[in-house]
């Protein structure tokens, strides 16, 4: 059955490639029409089919690799097959920490535009991942008013752990801190291999695991939050694979505290036929990779707060239009740059290799310069 896939995957791949273009200029309307094939470890359906059986689910696991925008146009396509089925649903993800949930809630409603979600959610100084590849699910979740939930925790909190140890924490972060289990002994293997090969041997592996089960924990217990007070609402969570793997993390820790989703609530993966692990998801969507086109870089780098220069790269696009350290954005073409967020958005929906005019605050002096992005 596995080269049956295999060989639908293949033949599939000529009319994926076609269809790439459409995946970047109107994700929704690519994703409303994504044909492709679906594996688990004991039988192999369609994506129609997958669609269809998870109507019945409570909470839908959906993995990604984080930069890889096929991975989020699958949860996309899982978000817009279940909208349809079912209006009461939210949208749970790894990518904005829990502090940070009101003003998620405040772009949904519309009082605040996508930029100011950046900024005020500190997005591109806490996750950092081209939010290109994001931007259609929060897009539609606002055309539809669906809640996002932030799920995360605090970076301050977990690169505490990381680097000073599970010692430092202080009773009152203790106390806001949900219980932190133990990993299974196979997550615990699992975790160990892992880290074991990224940290100095003067560093204890186990802090870094207990790290790992602040990320879980916290999104689990968050989740959990959400299931409790809305009866009436399925949860899509969209969060890394290593969250979610082996039926581990986050959905373990969620059927320990919530029994009755042991049997509401899947796993879904996507990628690659190369890519594919027997029994890791309970779903595995094949789909190939869809690079976005590459964007304007400035060859910069900026205060995170107000888009001033701190340093420049040689040779690249800002030294050869002549900026200085010190110098701050205010403007690009007509477009008013009020913060950090606002340049970056606008470089990443900018070509490679396009023109445009800034507008500079140079110390007292207000000036203009061309400049062509590398």
């Amino acid at each position: 059955m596995r080269w049956f896939v295999l060989c639908l995957y293949l033949v599939n791949h000529q009319a994926w490639s076609q269809n790439a273009e459409l995946a970047i200029s109107d994700p929704l309307k690519y994703v409303a029409q994504l044909e492709t094939q679906v594996a688990t470890s004991s039988s192999d359906l369609s994506f129609k089919q997958l669609k269809t059986l998870l109507q019945d689910k409570r909470v839908i696991h959906v993995g990604e690799i984080h930069p890889r925008y096929s991975d989020h146009l699958i949860q996309l396509a899982l978000l817009h097959s279940l909208h349809q089925y079912s209006p009461n649903l939210a949208i749970g993800v790894e990518w904005f920490q829990q502090p940070f949930q009101a003003w998620l809630d405040a772009y949904v409603l519309g009082r605040i535009d996508e930029a100011e979600l950046l900024h005020l959610s500190q997005y591109y100084q806490r996750w950092r991942v081209d939010f290109r590849v994001l931007r259609p699910i929060l897009l539609y979740a606002r055309q539809h008013q669906l809640r996002i939930l932030a799920l995360n925790a605090p970076t301050e909190l977990t690169r505490q752990v990381s680097s000073l140890g599970r010692q430092s924490l202080s009773l009152e972060q203790l106390a806001n801190m949900p219980n932190i289990h133990p990993p299974s002994p196979a997550q615990q293997q699992r975790l160990t291999s892992f880290f074991e090969g990224k940290i100095s041997a003067d560093r204890d592996v186990e802090d870094f695991i207990f790290a790992q089960r602040i990320w879980d924990e916290t999104m689990a217990h968050n989740a959990l939050n959400f299931l409790q007070h809305n009866p009436d609402h399925k949860l899509l969570i969209f969060a890394g694979n290593f969250h979610l793997a082996h039926q581990q993390a986050i959905p373990n820790d969620m059927a320990r505290e919530m029994p009755e989703l042991q049997n509401q609530q899947v796993t879904i993966s996507s990628g690659s036929f190369e890519d594919y692990e027997a029994g890791a998801f309970d779903y595995f969507v094949f789909t190939d990779p869809i690079s976005l086109p590459k964007h304007a870089r400035l060859g910069a780098r900026l205060n995170t707060q107000n888009a001033c220069i701190e340093s420049i790269e040689p040779d690249s696009a800002a030294e050869n239009a002549g900026l200085k350290t010190g110098d701050c954005v205010i403007q690009f073409d007509d477009f008013q740059i009020r913060h950090y967020a606002d340049l970056i958005l606008k470089l990443s929906q900018t070509p490679a290799k396009a023109s445009a005019k800034l507008t500079l605050k140079r110390q007292e002096q207000i000036m203009q310069v061309d400049i062509t992005f590398d």
